[in-house]
């Protein structure tokens, strides 16, 4: 009988900063975010993971976008336990990438791997273009879409994947790698060079899930016998009562169960 490993706390596209852009919230997500904070604290959960568009910023805003990033931080740091932040495509809109990853206390690159209870765990950078160059503030595709993993950085995942053998392996991305259509094309939360990597991690033998954000409604779809799980983003709606965030309890055997808070949709992740 499996017991369980760790937990996890999860949450994604909180999107801190000033106003309201249709749907999205900016200036309620810091009090959202204190409280998923909180919630982890109080629970005693062993990591906490932060799937990425931590910041946002309006044309018009005058504000300098770091002290959006510093708030957020400050907030989040309150968790003392280990901590991992990815880069979402509206932080690197806003902030370089060695300022988002120095704020986030690590060195280049920002994608990597860890091991942790016996759960290997892989943090991608969906943020590049296809020649695997960075996005970056005045260097963003003019389609939000035009978002890859790029070759150099899918040759180190399969080599990752391989090192890692037969251990349970927990796949953590920005922009989705899961394979949707809208109107008979490429939904555009989903990274261009999709292919390639679903090649790389259902060859992998070992994935029991990714988790994304992203694209903010949230879902859950399998594929290859993989669970992808997109959370829904906290900057949603207005006010606590729209907060959303998650709780995952990963077991030993690598299977997973998910507690939902908020708006956050109850998730059933196939064993």
């Amino acid at each position: 009988m499996s017991t369980t490993a760790l937990t996890i706390g999860l949450l994604a596209d909180a999107h801190c900063g000033r106003g309201v852009w249709h749907t999205r919230y900016f200036s309620d997500s810091p009090a959202k975010l204190a409280v998923c904070i909180d919630t982890f604290i109080q629970r005693g959960v062993d990591m906490l993971v932060n799937l990425g568009d931590t910041i946002d910023r309006l044309e018009d805003d005058p504000n300098d976008p770091a002290d959006y990033l510093t708030a957020a931080t400050e907030i989040i740091q309150r968790f003392d336990g280990d901590r991992h932040a990815l880069l979402g495509n509206h932080d690197v809109a806003c902030l370089t990438k060695d300022d988002l990853l120095a704020c986030a206390g690590r060195q280049r690159p920002a994608y990597y791997s860890f091991d942790k209870a016996g759960i290997h765990f892989v943090v991608l950078d969906s943020n590049h273009f296809r020649d695997g160059s960075d996005h970056g503030p005045g260097h963003m595709p003019d389609d939000w879409a035009d978002t890859w993993l790029g070759e150099r950085q899918l040759a180190w995942l399969a080599d990752d994947l391989a090192a890692a053998g037969d251990r349970p392996t927990i796949i953590f991305c920005h922009a989705n790698l899961d394979y949707r259509e809208i109107d008979g094309r490429r939904d555009p939360h989903v990274v261009c060079d999709h292919a390639a990597a679903r090649t790389i991690l259902e060859s992998a033998g070992n994935i029991r899930a990714i988790f994304q954000g992203h694209c903010h409604p949230g879902h859950l779809q399998t594929i290859a016998g993989i669970p992808t799980i997109t959370l829904r983003a906290m900057c949603e709606g207005p006010g606590l009562e729209n907060n959303a965030y998650a709780i995952a309890h990963v077991s030993t055997d690598g299977s997973i169960t998910i507690e939902s808070f908020g708006q956050q949709r109850t998730i059933e992740i196939p064993h």
